[in-house]
């Protein structure tokens, strides 16, 4: 495959379900609803991570947030891999 700097980011919304480590790129995509995955983009230091999609070096950051599906349900926390920038 060729050089991917200065392509196009994939088309997708700014919010995603898989990230993938910047520096390895070949690396089985994280996903936000597995303990383990979720427990490595949250360390700290954080890792850079990148938009999963082949060519597509969009950084992400992961984010929790917490929401009420119905008033007097328990709050959910909602994870997520949020496009950070669409610097390649």
């Amino acid at each position: 495959m060729g050089d991917i700097r200065g392509m196009e980011p994939c088309h997708h919304q700014q919010v995603k379900r898989h990230a993938q480590l910047r520096h390895q790129p070949r690396s089985t995509p994280l996903w936000v609803d597995d303990p383990d995955d979720w427990a490595l983009v949250r360390q700290q230091p954080r890792p850079p991570l990148v938009c999963p999609e082949p060519g597509c070096q969009v950084e992400l950051i992961s984010s929790r947030s917490t929401s009420h599906v119905t008033i007097g349900q328990p709050t959910v926390e909602v994870a997520a891999l949020r496009v950070l920038s669409t610097n390649g």
